[in-house]
């Protein structure tokens, strides 16, 4: 990997001039020490717990460079997007936030929406607070991150503030003559008792080849509530590595929603800290692999505090020579007496080939709470298969409606219709096929 490190050193030497903020001398310190972090770290390996069934030796040899802003002119398929049309919208192209794409209409008193890009010309007092600091894991790509990134959503709400409709930000990977990394920062800040709904979406043009770093920082206020979706559909030659850190305040509702049906590696994880007494997380996940796909789900709840709840159900789907990994932890402080965790993974295995890790942890320092977890691994139930057959199913059609059963415990757990049955076609069209082959 030292050639990796030797590369994004170069290129932070020669771009670091144009990323946006730097100027600023706390967010040019903040890069230069996020670039150190990585030089001295390097990509995490499977010597590192958290990362002990994803190799990533294969992005050794390859060259990711980070695009220049200035796209925005830029045209993408606009077909490929949610059918949204009616929702406020951001638009980012290699990690650039492209207006013309974009849709912001009058927002509701308390609600302001902007890219990090602008908002670092604009009102950078603002996001020191929110900016400062990379976790403390070893983990390279939030170093790197940090040291790159170069824009994203910043929504902010007031106490009592409510986004109206949801916040549908799209991310795009360009097919270019090079693969393209890109690093994006989004920003949720939840005032007391405020309300919000954010969609991500990761595309690629058919071919892209892309490293794509996100990280979003949530901070929820006393009774803020925040439901936020995740969907990736990458190209397979993409790379994504997403990470939530969510910071919760007293009766503070946080909910996401994780979909993966694309791209070489997606990693996505979420590290939430309950902070304040009647705080909940709630986490689900659903993980479609295929060919020789990784998925891994990286999950770390910290009950801080007495009566918080956390809910985690993820659900894989593994075709091909695919692998997908779960590692899910909840930790319980000595202070947080009555926390009520619960903690579940299944995985469905359609080929003799295909993998499931999976790694439920409980680590609890109280004595009064109820924390349960557990996991499994299996096959297309031949008895249920034979069933459906019995009643003039063909066996392909069979299959697929066995699968789209196993994945709808999940979808039913989202919100937003029109989303839901978005990502149910998502299923039906990359499983469908493959469940009857």
């Amino acid at each position: 990997m030292s050639a990796v490190i030797n590369r994004s050193m170069a290129d932070f030497e020669r771009l670091s001039a144009a990323l946006p903020g730097q100027e600023l001398p706390w967010l040019a310190a903040l890069r230069r020490n996020g670039l150190q972090r990585f030089r001295t770290e390097g990509f995490p390996t499977p010597r590192d717990d958290a990362w002990r069934h994803t190799n990533l030796m294969g992005l050794a040899g390859k060259t990711f460079e980070p695009v220049a802003a200035g796209i925005d002119d830029v045209a993408i398929d606009m077909t490929r997007l949610l059918p949204c049309d009616d929702l406020p919208r951001l638009v980012f192209v290699d990690g650039h936030y492209v207006a013309a794409l974009s849709r912001l209409p009058t927002l509701s008193e308390g609600v302001r929406i902007d890219s990090l890009a602008t908002l670092l010309r604009e009102e950078p007092a603002a996001l020191e607070s929110m900016l400062d600091g990379i976790p403390a894991e070893p983990l390279g790509f939030a170093a790197l991150n940090t040291a790159f990134m170069s824009d994203g959503l910043c929504l902010r709400l007031a106490a009592g503030a409510t986004l109206a409709q949801p916040l549908y930000v799209v991310h795009v990977a360009r097919a270019g003559d090079r693969p393209a990394a890109t690093h994006l920062r989004h920003l949720i800040q939840a005032g007391r008792g405020a309300r919000a709904t954010v969609i991500e979406h990761y595309l690629g043009e058919t071919g892209a080849e892309a490293l794509v770093s996100a990280m979003t920082r949530c901070d929820l206020a006393d009774g803020a509530a925040v439901e936020h979706y995740r969907l990736n559909e990458q190209e397979a030659g993409a790379y994504l590595f997403a990470a939530t850190h969510v910071h919760q305040a007293r009766d503070s509702r946080y909910t996401g929603h994780g979909v993966h049906a694309g791209g070489r590696i997606a990693r996505s994880e979420l590290h939430a800290f309950l902070e304040g007494p009647g705080a909940e997380c709630v986490a689900n996940g659903l993980y479609l692999g295929d060919d020789r796909q990784t998925v891994d789900n990286y999950v770390s709840i910290e009950h801080l505090a007495p009566d918080c709840a956390s809910r985690q159900l993820f659900r894989g789907v593994l075709d091909g020579r695919s692998r997908g990994v779960f590692n899910g932890k909840v930790t319980v402080a000595r202070e947080a007496q009555h926390t009520d965790a619960q903690q579940m993974n299944n995985n469905l295995l359609l080929s003799a080939d295909a993998e499931a890790d999976s790694r439920p942890q409980l680590t609890i320092n109280a004595d009064d709470v109820k924390c349960s977890h557990g996991s499994t691994v299996g096959q297309i139930d031949a008895d249920a298969l034979f069933y459906l057959r019995t009643r003039g199913l063909g066996e392909a059609d069979a299959r697929a409606m066995l699968v789209r059963a196993f994945a709808e415990k999940v979808l039913a757990r989202m919100g937003e219709e029109r989303i839901r049955q978005r990502i149910g076609e998502i299923v039906d069209a990359r499983l469908g096929a493959r469940a009857g082959a």
